[in-house]
């Protein structure tokens, strides 16, 4: 199967227009990983005070209110990141295979 010229095109521009948003997806990730650690010790403040073990206050900050939405911010950029680093990788895959129709044609 021969990668049209056209759809070279798309993947090249597909790859270039998708750079920023990649880029802002990951940075998303990151952040919210490191929120994740204020989220938790913001709740323990307040957990600490009425439980009696550490174990009984952190499991009550994981079910408050904001760890969860943070858990949600969090895993919502997650997806979003793999599935445009999904298709970035399979436009990578098609544009590799051009190239190397590209180079077989050349040599025949």
């Amino acid at each position: 199967m021969l990668v049209s010229e056209e759809k070279v095109e798309t993947i090249i521009h597909y790859l270039s227009a998708s750079d920023d948003d990649f880029g802002k997806l990951a940075a998303t990730v990151k952040g919210l990983e490191k929120d994740e650690k204020i989220v938790m010790a913001k709740g323990m403040l307040e957990a600490r005070r009425f439980q009696k073990t550490l174990g009984d206050a952190e499991n009550e900050v994981r079910r408050s209110k904001d760890y969860l939405e943070w858990r949600n911010k969090y895993e919502n950029a997650v997806a979003d990141y793999e599935v445009i680093k999904a298709h970035r990788s399979t436009a990578v895959v098609m544009w590799e295979t051009w190239r190397t129709e590209q180079a077989n044609l050349r040599r025949s």
